[in-house]
């Protein structure tokens, strides 16, 4: 009988059949996505108490206003392993520590690994954001030449490696580190490099990932 009345009442106010039909069906959508909503929720909630959810997200969010506070502060960005201030590595034994480098003309304060560089090499600004390609090309033009005119320390390098070097080539074993400062680039263990996770130049200096 209600549903009488109010097909009734539709007709009267001169409201279509079809558009009837057509609000009808929004409805029962948003019903049905409301409940499918409401069911996840409720199966996420099963799974992990929702005041464990809010802790959590309230722990982030005051981390991330600590972070900025300390960033204001001090100007220290935040670095890959900067927990390991003062210490070593705890696989490849190298030293993290503190160090005042400057960004945009402005002086910064960061924790960054002490490589044990074989030799380094310093990149023109023009090829501060250059792809690897290119700044490992004149990298080893420079190792070349110092090798040339008898400056390398030619005593931690194998025939092999050497014959690399004369040839204008990267050493096998080897790959070129963007240390911190600007432009300098350092000639380091490739396996102690991989394994020891830190911020190095290439995303301080030398326009981040896009430019490799």
């Amino acid at each position: 009988m209600a549903i009488e009345t109010a097909i009734a009442a539709v007709d009267a106010a001169g409201i279509s059949e079809a558009a009837v039909m057509e609000a009808a069906e929004a409805t029962v959508a948003q019903i049905s996505g409301a409940t499918e909503l409401s069911e996840t929720l409720s199966a996420i909630e099963k799974e992990i108490p929702r005041e464990i959810i809010n802790e959590k997200v309230d722990a982030m969010l005051q981390n991330e206003a600590f972070h900025a506070e300390i960033l204001e502060e001090t100007k220290q960005i935040f670095t890959i392993n900067e927990h390991l201030e003062g210490t070593v590595h705890p696989e490849t034994n190298v030293p993290f520590a503190i160090k005042e480098i400057e960004i945009d003309g402005e002086s910064r304060l960061g924790v960054f690994p002490d490589f044990s560089a074989s030799y380094e090499a310093q990149l023109p600004e023009t090829l501060h954001e250059a792809s690897d390609y290119e700044q490992a090309t004149h990298c080893n033009e420079q190792l070349s030449q110092s090798y040339e005119n008898g400056s390398l320390d030619t005593e931690q390098f194998t025939d092999r490696q050497l014959e690399q070097i004369r040839n204008g080539d990267k050493p096998e074993g080897y790959i070129w580190h963007h240390h911190e400062d600007s432009g300098r680039m350092q000639l380091v263990p490739s396996d102690i490099h991989e394994k020891t996770g830190h911020t190095g130049g290439r995303s301080l200096w030398g326009g981040g990932s896009e430019s490799r």
